[in-house]
């Protein structure tokens, strides 16, 4: 069977394994980032639209291989649920592998527009805040701890992934200096939300040992951060909403 007829038989499946599927594409796409993040966020729909563009290529190649037993673990881990301490630092890892780029040379700090150099200097930061993080999971009492931890390293992770690519897209040539300004503009809307979304995760559980004005305070800052993502569009999850609910910053008709 062919590579083509392999993807197409997936493709037309009725009920499509996600994991068949996530090897498939890492056979063959080299967007190492893209396979992490499908991996962490069990993406069915954005898995059957990256294949759809591969099987649209004429010739098809087995890209250069991944490792893709680590990430087929986190597949069958993923979800809203706590990923593990391991996997985590395997994101951390593939991170700092990521700073290392300009740090060996390849790419040169000093050459870099300041607009890059600002996303630059901002995976820096969220490199070591993702240390600092993974720290604290492996000293966490409980799952929930572990699972908040988690869901802020995905969050800075994806930031980090954003910034790089706008980096490799400029030192690639795709990009010009002109584009950058829309280019920055996107990504740092898309860290707006991403910032919404964690405050409202390391913060909800708050509300229960909030008393008076700084209860009432906070569930006035969580309503500003829900109705900024909805501006925007941004999915909430249901289990925030829910928990959202409980504590009165939105009503029960908003859970729909």
């Amino acid at each position: 069977m062919t590579p083509h007829e392999e993807i197409k038989d997936w493709l037309e499946s009725e009920k499509k394994d996600f994991e068949a599927g996530y090897v498939l594409f890492v056979r063959f796409s080299h967007n190492r980032a893209l396979a992490l993040y499908l991996a962490r966020k069990h993406d069915l729909l954005k898995l059957t639209y990256e294949l759809q563009k591969i099987s649209d290529r004429p010739t098809l190649k087995d890209a250069p291989v991944m490792p893709i037993g680590p990430v087929l673990k986190m597949v069958k881990s993923s979800g809203e649920k706590a990923n593990g301490i391991t996997d985590a630092g395997n994101v951390i890892d593939n991170a700092e592998q990521k700073v290392r780029i300009i740090k060996d040379g390849k790419v040169q700090y000093d050459d870099l527009p300041e607009e890059l150099k600002k996303l630059y200097d901002e995976n820096t930061a969220s490199y070591k805040n993702m240390r600092t993080l993974h720290e604290q999971m492996k000293l966490a009492s409980t799952d929930e701890e572990r699972a908040e931890k988690r869901k802020i390293i995905d969050t800075l992770d994806d930031g980090i992934s954003g910034n790089w690519k706008i980096i490799d897209d400029w030192a690639a040539g795709k990009i010009t200096a002109d584009d950058l300004v829309a280019a920055t503009g996107e990504q740092e809307e898309y860290k707006q939300i991403n910032a919404a979304r964690t405050y409202l995760s390391r913060n909800i559980s708050r509300m229960e040992t909030l008393k008076d004005e700084k209860h009432e305070k906070m569930k006035l800052d969580l309503r500003t951060r829900v109705t900024f993502l909805r501006s925007k569009k941004a999915d909430i999850s249901l289990e925030t909403l829910v928990k959202l609910a409980k504590h009165g910053v939105i009503d029960e008709t908003e859970l729909g």
